[in-house]
Order: structure tokens, then sequence, then C-alpha cells
């Protein structure tokens, strides 16, 4: 259940960060706009 939890809840703030860090930027975020 540990490992379980602990990759689910690293999944959403890979992909938030990821998102988050390119919109300071400015940049493309049209193309990752999926996320």
């Amino acid at each position: 259940h540990v490992a379980k939890s602990t990759k689910e809840e690293n999944q959403e703030p890979l992909s938030m960060g990821i998102v988050y860090a390119l919109d300071e930027d400015g940049n493309n975020l049209g193309h990752l706009g999926y996320f």
C-alpha cells in the first residue's frame, strides 16, 4: 500500500510542477494544455 500511495501522490505533483514551471516562462502552455 505504501508503494502504491507514493506512486499516486508523485504522479500528480510531477505533472502539476511541469505545468507551473512552463506557466512562469509563458512558453509551450498551449502544447501542454492536455496536462
